[in-house]
């Protein structure tokens, strides 16, 4: 699938996961598409110079999107731009056509990596001109990056296994000079549910990427850490496991098709510094079977989400898992490049790709067949996933 994006992932941190709306070499489309999540946090956002094939001398460059987190600690070296003129309006320039350029500039700061930061989509000379139409201009600001050096924080207790390192019965005081280990802080939080009696929590993996510690807020109060057992970053899902079993869990539907135009419900734990604590819910319906691009891995809802929503399930009337809530139109872009603000364009992973995720890592989880006779309330719904969902946060 070609680069084109307009895409924000969401945790509720208070930055978002944003990639700017790209679009087709030669074609007016404009379509918001995905990258691993987020990218609703990155997603499948794409990170790292793997994502993009711009010129083999870029190769070395790691390409970042605002609000995505580098893969190392960095420290900024400086600040990279470049613009691209394209020869005719039926070729419409995007991002990947800087790249080489962006890369070039980076690699002269001894830089790892660039983060883009701003993409403006003009007219040629700016304002309303007929330049826009034949020649559109496309100009990308990005901040240059340098990884910091690993360094490996010091042994708190001898080595058991025998790999070449110490010995039990040798010991090792503590250098009293040396730095403590800094605590993790906390970066943002999505949502979690709970899929197997054994305390398999599913999640999105741009909620718990790169964290030291993933803590799960438990109803009614308590709390405990969990420990991330599979993640895959394709399809921005990562399971999670509870230290002891659950007696409640969410169930799938059994009939794995499912219908455009029919009611779904979403409940997470959005925007927690501003909103309620508690769980919130949203209804709506399905307004696509294929996400962006025509990615059959997704399905289009209209049931509003926040972030702080990344991970949650999303139901059908009949209270079974549909699908896992992953991302939301960047409206903010999307109008830019459009002139109209999008409304109710929202993403979550079909729960035909989550069972297969959940079978290769030998989960047992439940199913059960829709109610065809009769539909819950999204209040008894509610009341139901109360018992197995969760604030997954991301401690770093």
């Amino acid at each position: 699938m070609p680069p084109y994006l307009g895409w924000t992932c969401r945790t509720s941190s208070g930055a978002t996961h944003e990639v700017p709306m790209l679009r087709w070499h030669g074609l007016g489309i404009l379509l918001v598409a995905l990258s691993s999540s987020s990218c609703i946090s990155g997603s499948a956002i794409p990170t790292g110079s793997s994502r993009y094939d711009a010129a083999p001398a870029s190769k070395s460059i790691d390409t970042y999107f605002s609000g995505q987190r580098p893969s190392r600690s960095y420290e900024e070296v400086g600040i990279v731009t470049a613009k691209y003129r394209s020869g005719t309006g039926f070729s419409t320039p995007d991002v990947t056509d800087v790249l080489p350029e962006l890369h070039a500039q980076a690699r002269e700061l001894g830089a790892d990596g660039v983060v883009i930061t701003q993409v403006l989509d003009h007219p040629l000379g700016g304002g309303p001109h007929p330049g826009y139409i034949s020649h559109p201009i496309l100009e990308v600001r990005a901040t240059a990056i340098r990884y910091r050096p690993y360094q490996a924080p010091p042994p708190t207790a001898a080595s058991t296994s025998g790999f070449g390192t110490e010995t039990p019965s040798r010991s090792r005081t503590a250098d009293p000079q040396a730095p403590l280990a800094k605590p993790p802080e906390f970066e943002g939080s999505g949502t979690g549910f709970v899929v197997s009696r054994t305390g398999h929590v599913l999640t999105n993996n741009h909620v718990v990427q790169d964290c030291r510690e993933v803590r799960l807020r438990l109803p009614p109060g308590g709390s405990e850490t969990g420990s991330i057992l599979a993640n895959d970053s394709t399809n921005d899902l990562a399971l999670v496991k509870l230290s002891s079993p659950t007696s409640t869990t969410a169930s799938f539907r059994d009939d794995r098709k499912v219908r455009q135009g029919e009611g779904v419900v979403a409940v997470g734990f959005p925007l927690r510094s501003t909103l309620a604590l508690g769980l919130n819910v949203t209804a709506g319906i399905v307004s696509a079977l294929v996400g962006p691009g025509n990615d059959s891995r997704y399905l289009q809802m209209t049931a509003q989400i926040q972030p702080g929503n990344s991970g949650g399930p999303l139901f059908d009337v009949s209270g079974n898992v549909v699908g896992v809530v992953a991302a939301t139109a960047n409206v903010l872009r999307v109008a830019r490049t459009t002139g109209t603000f999008p409304q109710n364009i929202n993403f979550a992973i079909n729960a035909s790709v989550v069972r297969t995720f959940l079978e290769v890592n030998g989960v047992d989880f439940e199913t059960a067949a829709p109610a065809t006779a009769s539909r819950l309330e999204p209040a008894d719904i509610v009341e139901r996933a109360k018992q197995f969902t969760f604030v997954v946060e991301c401690w770093k």
